[in-house]
């Protein structure tokens, strides 16, 4: 790499096209003109960075100091680089928040990296984390909705569970070296992190299911706080707030649905507790609710998880609901070959509506069988369900508006007209294909009959 003396006059962008990774060995290092920096620690803290943008290798000495920390702020808001390499050893607050066209940060020799140093790069698709990292500051990499994987050095010793909060981080591996994990409560927040594996070399911690831990963690934050019962789950739900328009919603789409012929259904497929739905307005809308539950004793107090449902598990209840096998402890029939004409709830009459990636696993499968699928979005934040439209996850990406004539409800309107337009096909297709054995006495396994 070129080195990087005061002398030089300000890089040029470079040409790395945004969205692909690179080999940083390839480029030189910035141009300490790019760059404000005051003392600190014996070394610099980098300021500011006023360069040109593209993909920036910050030097790993300026001024003939060694460059010890990226200061608070010092990239926030740049909308021009792409890729960075930092190697000094402290990455600050907000350092990199909002640069949102940052693809690729590669940090070898950091060892801190601080709280909401890169929250928001929603382009962030790859961060290459070295031994010799130490800590991780809660929500360092939070609303990089881009990034789905986040490797963690063996290194490691200090680290949150919302670190990726809001971003498509589906799974953490805590290495054997992690002695401080705060979990707490900001982890049920995190509704794309499903699991947190912990390296078995590990003393202090050890793996469990998400939906296992969350289930335990209820039962344990209550203890000597409140009295815990079935009935406190149901008080739970009926404080729930719903979207615009959801208690009404169910009425108004069935009468919907029978005027143009067709009968609709609804059912609910959630990592959350099924008590708290029953205890809901809208629980009596449901022809089925599968969610986690727990067993009681005599005195209606949790005992142990009845049943957990993670996301991978989801897509076993639309096969529950496909076949009319709504037991969930009758796994023979549901196992059991049915023929697609006898399944009860075909997948192309499904309409999936999901506001999450949990869901993706679901949303995907229907629409792969021939159903469709929604994601919904709340507030001005369409960052997840862009994505999740644009990959080919959901067919439809809206508000969560379920009041009448909303994008909503006008979408699953008109989704019931072409599951009902479908069926008709089909249905004509089949007399036209029966009426046609019929005159020419062909039988499937016999040849072609003559013209």
């Amino acid at each position: 790499p070129a080195s990087s003396s005061d002398a030089q006059a300000p890089s040029e962008p470079d040409d790395a096209p945004d969205g692909n990774l690179i080999d940083f060995s390839r480029y030189p290092y910035a141009s300490a003109t790019d760059f404000s920096w005051v003392p600190y620690e014996g070394g610099v803290s980098i300021t500011r960075y006023k360069g040109a943008g593209g993909v920036v290798r910050i030097p790993p000495t300026l001024g003939g100091l060694p460059v010890v920390m990226i200061d608070t702020a010092a990239f926030r808001d740049n909308q021009t680089i792409t890729h960075v390499q930092v190697s000094a050893k402290w990455i600050g607050n907000e350092a990199f928040l909002n640069c949102q066209h940052l693809v690729q940060v590669d940090l070898p020799g950091v060892q801190i990296i601080s709280i909401y140093a890169f929250t928001n790069t929603s382009a962030l698709e790859s961060v290459t984390l070295y031994d010799g990292l130490i800590y991780i500051e809660p929500m360092a990499f939070s609303g990089c909705i881009s990034l789905t994987r986040l490797e963690l050095p063996s290194t490691l010793q200090r680290l949150t569970a919302d670190i990726a909060i809001g971003s498509s981080v589906r799974s953490l591996t805590l290495p054997a070296s992690v002695t401080s994990f705060e979990n707490d409560a900001n982890i049920m927040g995190n509704e794309n992190l499903e699991e947190i594996l912990v390296d078995p070399a590990n003393p202090d911690y050890y793996s469990v299911d998400g939906v296992l831990a969350y289930m335990y963690m209820v039962v344990e934050k209550a203890k000597g706080v409140m009295e815990l019962t079935r009935g406190t789950f149901h008080q739970l739900g009926a404080q729930v707030e719903f979207f615009p328009g959801v208690e009404g919603w169910f009425e108004r789409i069935n009468a919907y649905g029978a005027s143009i012929g067709v009968a609709v259904e609804h059912y609910i497929i959630s990592s959350g507790l099924k008590e708290i739905i029953e205890g809901s307005s809208i629980a009596k809308a449901f022809a089925g609710i599968f969610a986690a539950s727990f067993v009681y004793d005599a005195n209606e107090r949790p005992i142990w998880p009845a049943t957990a449902v993670n996301y991978t598990a989801k897509t076993q209840y639309l096969f529950r609901i496909n076949k009319g096998i709504l037991d969930i402890t009758n796994d023979e029939d549901l196992n059991d070959y049915t023929p697609e004409e006898k399944r009860r709830v075909p997948f192309p009459n499904m309409i999936y509506i999901g506001d999450g990636l949990t869901d993706v696993p679901c949303m995907k499968m229907v629409r792969q069988k021939g159903g469709s699928s929604i994601a919904l979005h709340s507030g001005t934040d369409t960052r997840l369900t862009d994505q999740m439209i644009l990959v080919n996850r959901a067919d439809y990406a809206t508000q969560a508006d379920y009041r009448p004539g909303s994008e909503l409800d006008e979408t699953v309107r008109m989704q019931l007209h072409y599951i009902r337009c479908a069926h008709d096909c089909r249905r004509r297709h089949t007399e036209q294909y029966d009426r046609a054995r019929a005159r020419s006495g062909w039988s499937p396994n016999e040849p072609l009959p003559q013209r």
